[in-house]
């Protein structure tokens, strides 16, 4: 089991030190950061423990690292809370988390030192770690829901989604497993469990290896590119500024389609932009928020289906694919190729085949 306990210890102490090693660290880097520095703390003691005596004793450290795991599940929470909404005040509640914590640390330390083995007090507070954790677990689910309706978890932020259900059915995991273990040591004493210590280290080497896919997955993990879009309510003012814009892009759209701008392959978002009697900027966040698109995709998707268009029609049989292609915005052979394969899976030789077919001799 040694080993388990090790593959946990060497994923959560290089999770902390890659949080606590960017440049331009943010609040949401130092929270996630703390988050595994707890967990490597707890992992190395119960690791200590496996090892060698399990009685072991470690004045003030044994008291912090069997209390902590408290925090886990609120840490996860608040930042969720702070990546994603830009008005969450994290400082005021990580304080009163802190107020939270030393309270119970200093409960903690009473029940163990002072009250005699067996105390009901004392089981009590050991059985009040995951109950709290399970609480703050599904506040973060809730708040994935209420999310979920908003239409929020959609383009770069479905990643951000999967990442954070991963941290909280994983946290869900911990605690059931806490507090199976907190029972079996209640009911059956003899059997000498560390209320679940073990089990839930041995189940952390396979939470973090999740994590590690998940999170190495993306090369920009952690990073600010990697965060989610903020999430902002949307008011009266930003509802009627949106319906506006809407109706910008509506007219962008028909411009698309009744003057086929995108014919020309020299064309460029200030050219767009020029026609549309629009700034640069403006037309730009059109396509980025209506149209859920780069510029060039945006245009490229125009191109494609001018493609696939003139390729129906039997009357351009006579015509060379590259002819074709030239003729619908594009301007290089590879670009045409690779651009269409992206947009319909296949080569346009492969989609011409399918579409007509050969004729009979």
């Amino acid at each position: 089991m040694s080993y388990l306990f090790t593959i946990s210890l060497v994923l959560s102490s290089l999770f902390c030190a890659l949080l606590f090693s960017f440049h331009k660290k943010n609040t949401t880097h130092y929270i996630l950061g703390v988050f595994f520095l707890f967990a490597s703390i707890n992992i190395s003691y119960i690791l200590i423990k496996y090892l060698g005596d399990k009685d072991i004793y470690i004045p003030f450290f044994t008291e912090i690292n069997l209390s902590i795991p408290i925090l886990y599940a609120a840490l996860i929470y608040f930042y969720a809370r702070t990546a994603i909404l830009p008005d969450f005040k994290v400082q005021q509640k990580l304080r009163l988390l802190a107020g939270g914590y030393f309270t119970y640390f200093l409960l903690y330390c009473f029940v163990i030192h002072l009250l005699p083995i067996g105390s009901i007090y004392i089981k009590l507070v050991y059985g009040l770690k995951p109950v709290v954790n399970f609480l703050f677990i599904i506040q973060l689910m809730r708040f994935i829901r209420d999310l979920e309706k908003s239409g929020y978890w959609k383009d770069k932020n479905k990643h951000f989604r999967w990442w954070l259900l991963w941290l909280a059915f994983g946290g869900l995991a911990i605690c059931a497993i806490s507090l199976i273990g907190f029972f079996i040591q209640n009911l059956y004493p003899h059997l000498q469990l560390e209320y679940g210590d073990y089990w839930i280290c041995s189940f952390l080497s396979i939470y973090f290896f999740g994590l590690s896919v998940i999170a190495f997955g993306n090369s920009s993990v952690f990073k600010g590119n990697w965060m989610p879009k903020p999430y902002i309510e949307e008011t009266e003012i930003t509802k009627s500024n949106k319906n506006a814009e809407k109706e910008l892009f509506i007219k962008l759209l028909s411009h698309m389609e009744s003057e086929k701008p995108y014919l020309d392959p020299q064309l460029t978002i200030a050219k767009l932009a020029k026609q549309l009697d629009m700034p640069d900027s403006k037309v730009s966040r059109l396509i980025n928020n209506f149209g859920e698109a780069t510029f060039f995709d945006f245009v490229n998707n125009y191109r494609v289906e001018e493609v696939k268009a003139k390729i129906a029609n039997l009357q351009n049989d006579h015509l060379s694919l590259l002819g074709i292609a030239l003729d619908s915005g594009f301007n290089t052979k590879a670009s045409f190729n690779r651009t269409f394969k992206k947009y319909e899976g296949k080569t346009p030789s492969q989609f011409r085949k399918e579409l007509i077919p050969k004729q009979e001799i």
